[in-house]
């Protein structure tokens, strides 16, 4: 229900004669395309719906996404009363849930978590690139809390001198420099340089200043104001823990084995959440 890519066939090719239309790939047995106009309730309802099928066809994983609080972190920023009640009114979207599953008498494991934090910015913090580089010598990826930057050919050593000098409050790196870890360095998409603002902070093309959110997210992930949620409830669990701050990527091994499947290779590290479960404990 709306989870960041679960509209995405995934394997899947585009067809040369209608570019809309995917070939092969793999979806989840039920999703919906994301729209903001559906509101917390719908979204909750066809949950459950999903979970009144007979058991033949009635799914054992489900996830579901909320966008309000990043939206208003966005729009009001992280401080403001709007961006409270935003957090509420999730707060009481994920409550109907819990109580919907009791009428249905249905157990659940429930794991929260939100993919980033969210840290005031203003239009009176920016940097300007063309203040500090000249525009011929570069092609702009990405701005904000970080930019991304190709260099033009022929540019790449004259549009590194100028980036990589100290600035006032942001650092820049070639691809092969940026520090291990980001975890960002070594694919193929990476961008030849790099540069991450200091937090609060905004990189953008030239003054005056462009829209600049009152609230933004991609900042160093070591920063607290990047930190992210994670709740979980339910009979996996134990209950009354609290858990040492861990990585985002930890999360994908741990539901992997609530619903009883190899996870595939990669970063997360399924004994952070050990101590947590009721499950017997299983060696990395």
């Amino acid at each position: 229900m709306f989870w960041p890519g679960a509209n995405v066939a995934w394997g899947g090719a585009q067809t040369v004669e209608r570019a809309a239309r995917i070939s092969g790939g793999t979806r989840p047995s039920d999703w919906h395309q994301f729209s903001m106009e559906v509101s917390a309730r719908q979204r909750v309802d066809a949950v459950i719906d999903w979970l009144r099928r007979p058991a033949a066809t009635r799914p054992a994983f489900l996830t579901l996404y909320f966008d309000a609080v990043d939206s208003a972190g966005h729009e009001f920023g992280p401080g403001d009363p709007r961006t409270a009640e935003a957090v509420a009114g999730t707060d009481e979207a994920i409550g109907r849930l819990v109580d919907e599953l009791a009428v249905l008498r249905q157990p659940a494991n429930l794991v929260i978590v939100s993919d980033h934090g969210m840290a005031a910015t203003s239009p009176e913090r920016v940097i300007a690139l063309d203040r500090i580089a000249n525009p011929a010598d570069y092609r702009i990826v990405e701005k904000g809390p970080y930019a991304a930057l190709e260099p033009q050919p022929g540019r790449e050593d004259a549009l590194a001198e100028r980036l990589l000098r100290p600035h006032a409050h942001m650092q820049c790196w070639r691809r092969a420099d940026i520090p291990a870890r980001f975890h960002y360095g070594a694919n193929p998409r990476t961008p030849s340089l790099l540069c991450l603002a200091e937090i609060g902070w905004s990189i953008i093309q030239d003054l005056p200043a462009e829209h600049v959110p009152a609230g933004s997210h991609g900042y160093d992930n070591a920063a607290p104001e990047m930190a992210a949620l994670f709740i979980a409830s339910g009979p996996a669990f134990r209950s009354g823990l609290a858990l040492p701050a861990f990585d985002n990527v930890d999360v994908y091994p741990l539901l992997a084995r609530l619903i009883g499947v190899t996870p595939r290779a990669g970063d997360g590290n399924p004994e952070t959440f050990a101590s947590a479960l009721r499950l017997p404990s299983t060696a990395r």
